[in-house]
């Protein structure tokens, strides 16, 4: 390259690199404001936090608009009044914000923490906790409603009253007076992934879908109502683990309950449930009922016991293919007209107990097989028959 040709070459390699600059600097607009004040461009307070505060200087708290509400802090009875907060409109949502609403203080007593009257439909509320009112933690007449999140403690009667079409996500009840959770009827409402621990009464004394929940220590039945009762854990309470009228049970545990496991009214299925060392029956079936697929152990109490895993009350039951063991008796059949099929017992003190005029499969002591080691073996079972009940 010759020296004119390096010369033009680097003076257009200058000259693009100063176009390349100066094209930033247009796309990068003037540096200097326009004339003229500025315009604001900030949200308003009401837009960033579009929801009313409540505070402890408006104790006692009446809400008569449909809109949402949250607390700013803690809250307590300044006096003697009916609620802290009181719930007239319908479309309401309570925001407890993660605040505590206190029944009890030391200068004054509220009968309930939140007070959600009939008028009121569709009410939420969320986030916090109710302790220590003289009646009940939340007392809701409102159909429809919903509550989420609350820790409902040491109320003197129930943790919270429901009414009918109810929602009630993940809630914790302890040491209250009554009942954990309390259905003013029998509406139907759906329950899940709730704790009841150590109240006086029933940890779940409602009706509907209950689903994923928890009883434990109550002094009264772990679960009382009726409708779908699914993987739910009732241990240790004073009366029975589960107390249904009618409606269906599956797929949970009721164990070391005072009065016995499952006590299933009419028309219910109890299925795929475990029941073990409970002082009563492990499932009890009144009329027109179904245990099916359930294991039942050690009920009955531990010394001296006489109860049996499985009691048949009435008529018109099925018992079909539960496991049965170590208890003063397997399966106890003291009324007529029902059928038992391929059930197994093992270890009870009597394996059958049942009555004349039910419809019994064959029962039949399966016989032990030899050692198996490789790819055949076994002795069978003892029957072909597909109804067979065994003893093994």
């Amino acid at each position: 390259m010759n020296a004119q040709t390096a010369r033009t070459v680097g003076f257009a390699t200058i000259a693009t690199a100063v176009l390349i600059s100066m094209a930033g600097f247009v796309f990068a607009g003037p540096l200097t404001p326009p004339v003229g004040p500025v315009a604001p461009t900030n949200k308003t307070l009401q837009e960033v936090e579009p929801r009313t505060p409540l505070s402890q200087s408006q104790v006692p708290i009446t809400i008569s608009q449909p809109g949402s509400y949250y607390l700013t802090g803690n809250l307590f009875a300044p006096s003697l009044v009916t609620a802290i907060i009181t719930v007239n409109a319908p479309g309401v949502t309570l925001d407890l914000n993660g605040f505590q609403i206190d029944g009890v203080s030391e200068v004054g007593e509220a009968t309930h923490a939140i007070k959600i009257n009939a008028v009121a439909a569709r009410c939420k509320v969320l986030r916090g906790s109710v302790i220590e009112a003289t009646g009940n933690g939340i007392d809701c007449d409102a159909p429809d409603s919903s509550f989420t999140e609350i820790h409902a403690a040491r109320c003197r009667l129930d943790g919270i009253s429901i009414a009918g079409g109810a929602i009630v996500e993940r809630c914790v009840f302890t040491g209250n007076g009554g009942d954990g959770l309390d259905s003013v009827g029998f509406e139907r409402s759906v329950i899940r992934g709730c704790i009841a621990t150590g109240n006086a009464g029933s940890g779940f004394e409602v009706s509907g879908v209950i689903e994923g929940c928890v009883s434990q220590a109550n002094g009264g039945n772990g679960f009382t109502g009726g409708g779908t009762i699914t993987r739910c854990q009732a241990t240790q309470n004073n009366g029975y683990g589960i107390n249904i009228s009618s409606g269906i049970v599956s797929e949970s545990d009721a164990s070391g309950n005072t009065d016995g496991g499952i006590r299933a009214g009419s028309n219910v299925v109890v299925s795929r449930c475990v029941a073990q060392l409970n002082s009563g029956p492990g499932i009890t079936l009144t009329w027109r009922g179904i245990a099916l697929d359930n294991n039942c152990s050690q009920n009955g109490g531990t010394f001296g016991n006489t109860q049996p895993n499985i009691l048949v009350l009435n008529n018109d039951n099925r018992i079909d293919g539960n496991t049965c063991t170590n208890a003063n008796r397997g399966i106890d059949v003291v009324g007529t007209g029902n059928i038992i099929v391929r059930n197994t017992c093992s270890g009870n003190a009597t394996n059958w107990a049942i009555v004349a005029n039910n419809r019994v499969g064959p029962i039949v002591v399966a016989p032990n097989s030899v050692a198996i080691s490789g790819d055949t073996g076994g002795a069978g079972i003892g029957s072909t028959n597909p109804w067979s009940n065994f003893t093994f």
